[in-house]
């Protein structure tokens, strides 16, 4: 386990939830100097992300918080607001190793297209996926390139979009070209769900902190929003959108 895992275990342990939010969102901002590498760029948000060893694959996907706690807070959510059905097409979009796609298909009967721009992430959604799912079909894995190319097929007919702890870390200026790329999925009454921070690590010029919504506005209808605690080590906002 790496130094900066294991502060992240004690803190979780050792301080008070009025401590720990505080300390996640200086994580957050510091956690944003990674875009501003000049080799690389602020738009390339898979710095960090893609980790070959499964156990820091986990850790960085969920910072501060417990895994199944707060994969099963996150399904609860999803359940709370209704926003999938038996027999849904879903997008996991930012997938990772697959962790709500799983979940998810252990209480729904649903096809789950899940999506990653990460290799790396996608090869472990390969093994901690169930198999029997994929080769049933009823789960696919996929880039990011792979989903648009069947933008054609997928038009107009997905369900529910869900941007699972993702969309804060896409740069501003790359959710502008990729939103309305996701609206034109989403069938007449689908709906996309973002659940994660309120605040985007990297904005159009390249600072930390500014709100999600505006830039979720510019594109969608935002139909609720929520702020979600339990299960998790510090306050969650999600957004349903159509």
């Amino acid at each position: 386990m790496s130094l900066r895992t294991t502060a992240r275990h004690a803190a979780r342990r050792l301080l008070p939830a009025a401590v720990r939010g505080p300390l996640a969102r200086i994580e957050q901002r510091l956690n944003a100097v990674r875009f501003t590498i000049p080799d690389r760029g602020r738009l390339d948000y898979r710095v960090e992300f893609d980790y070959p060893s499964l156990r820091k694959a986990r850790a960085v996907i969920l910072w501060h918080d417990d895994w199944e706690l707060a994969t099963k807070a996150t399904l609860d959510a999803i359940d709370r607001l209704a926003l999938v059905c038996d027999g849904d097409l879903v997008v996991d979009y930012g997938c990772g190793i697959g962790r709500v796609t799983q979940g998810l298909r252990q209480r729904h009967p649903a096809r789950v297209l899940a999506v990653d721009r990460s290799t790396t992430m996608r090869a472990h959604a390969r093994g901690y996926v169930s198999s029997s799912d994929v080769a049933a079909g009823a789960v696919e894995i996929l880039s990011d390139l792979e989903l648009f190319e069947r933008g054609a097929e997928l038009q107009g007919s997905v369900d529910c979009i869900l941007l699972i702890e993702v969309l804060q870390h896409i740069p501003e200026p790359v959710l502008d070209d990729l939103l309305p790329r996701l609206r034109a999925l989403l069938a007449p009454r689908g709906r996309l769900f973002l659940l994660g921070n309120d605040s985007l690590d990297v904005d159009r010029d390249g600072n930390s902190g500014s709100p999600v919504e505006p830039v979720l506005a510019r594109h969608l209808q935002i139909l609720r929003r929520d702020r979600w605690s339990d299960g998790f080590a510090h306050v969650r906002h999600s957004f349903v959108c159509a």
